[in-house]
């Protein structure tokens, strides 16, 4: 994850973060921070990085960039601009996007 946003996320489903900012979007890791969280992705193979869309995905790319993984968008749906209602997007529609990005994530079928 791109930051900690989703805690309840992957606590009620046993899932691990590893929030590559903390819980504030604005946050950014040490250099120290940043080479551990390289480190542990290449150690445990990642193969994808989920970005939050209102976050700016610098760091994560940077990561991203360094472990060769697939980025994902998970939306809070908080930020919805006018040009995602004017193409229909609503609640459901949202969740479904982020259903898809979750099933790639954790290689789940259903």
């Amino acid at each position: 994850m791109s930051h900690a946003a989703f805690g309840y996320l992957t606590n009620r489903y046993g899932l691990d973060q590893i929030a590559i900012s903390g819980l504030s979007p604005s946050d950014e890791p040490s250099p120290k921070e940043l080479q551990e969280i390289i480190n542990f992705a290449r150690e445990h193979q990642v193969k994808y990085i989920l970005f939050e869309t209102l976050v700016s995905p610098k760091v994560a790319e940077t990561v991203q960039d360094k472990i060769g993984a697939e980025a994902l968008t998970l939306n809070p749906l908080e930020g919805l601009t006018q040009k995602e209602i004017e193409e229909g997007k609503d609640y459901f529609s949202v969740m479904r996007e982020n259903l898809e990005s979750l099933k790639m994530a954790t290689g789940s079928e259903s």
